[in-house]
């Protein structure tokens, strides 16, 4: 029985390394996914062949280009993008976006709202996420079925295990659980985390050789948010935000900060604490 798991896990990771791979790189031929995952080639044309058939890869005829060598050209693979879809949205000060980005990365539809957060309701602000996704699925362009995740990034505080929004400088509501909800009411699987550690996953996953072990994500807008990287794991401590640097005490007794506490660093780098 353990054999076989062993073999299972195998395979899962063998079959997620090569869709990285073609991910990465565009339209790679076999070949060249071998020398970039260091499998075998019987092993690339197996895993290739059955993601194929699956409907996740395809053959990319375009792709062929005169070799200066003799032998056949080289065929490339690439992502099929209608495998699969994700609705990424996105929930800041005085703003809300949804977009729908297909299985190959590339983004087909995408809305954008303003909205005054600081002033809305609990109610008011969750009824405004889950009408911007609902408008996105119910759009008859999207096949639903293919929507295999919800994803919402967030500024502020996050638990991501308990999938809620736990405080944020853009909001007065505190402790919403986002992802249930969306979950509950459209029954597709969601996740939420904080902005920042979405933003150094989304490095490594597009650089890995520039982002591999150790590195931080910065972002500098109306706050001051960090995701950081550790050992080629995301840190996130104990409430999925242990990179918020932006609320580490500068000074202490210091300027008032908008999580209520003075002489954060926000208070002071924050572009509302420079127009102050």
């Amino acid at each position: 029985m353990s054999v076989g798991i062993r073999h299972d896990d195998l395979r899962r990771r063998n079959r997620a390394m090569v869709i990285s791979a073609v991910r990465r790189a565009g339209q790679p031929s076999r070949t060249e996914i071998a020398a970039t995952t260091g499998l075998s080639h019987s092993t690339i044309s197996a895993i290739s062949s059955d993601l194929i058939q699956e409907g996740i890869l395809a053959e990319s005829k375009g792709s062929e280009t005169v070799s200066l060598k003799r032998g056949r050209p080289q065929v490339g693979l690439c992502l099929n993008p209608e495998a699969a879809a994700v609705l990424a949205v996105v929930l800041s000060l005085n703003f809300l976006s949804v977009a729908v980005i297909d299985y190959a990365g590339h983004v087909v539809a995408e809305e954008q709202r303003r909205l005054d957060t600081l002033t809305m309701s609990r109610d008011e602000l969750i009824d405004e996420c889950v009408a911007i996704v609902r408008r996105r699925i119910e759009d008859p362009d999207l096949d639903v079925q293919s929507v295999a995740r919800i994803a919402l990034a967030i500024q502020g505080i996050t638990d991501s295990h308990a999938r809620a929004m736990l405080w944020s400088p853009i909001t007065p509501q505190t402790n919403i659980a986002f992802a249930d909800i969306l979950e509950r009411e459209f029954g597709i699987p969601a996740i939420m985390e904080n902005d920042c550690n979405m933003m150094a996953v989304a490095l490594r996953w597009r650089d890995p050789d520039r982002y591999r072990d150790d590195f931080i994500a910065i972002l500098l807008s109306h706050g001051i948010g960090m995701g950081l990287v550790l050992k080629g794991e995301l840190f996130t401590g104990t409430h999925s935000s242990g990179g918020e640097f932006g609320h580490m005490i500068h000074l202490p007794g210091g300027a008032l900060c908008r999580c209520g506490r003075r002489g954060c660093v926000e208070a002071y780098a924050g572009n509302y604490a420079i127009w102050r």
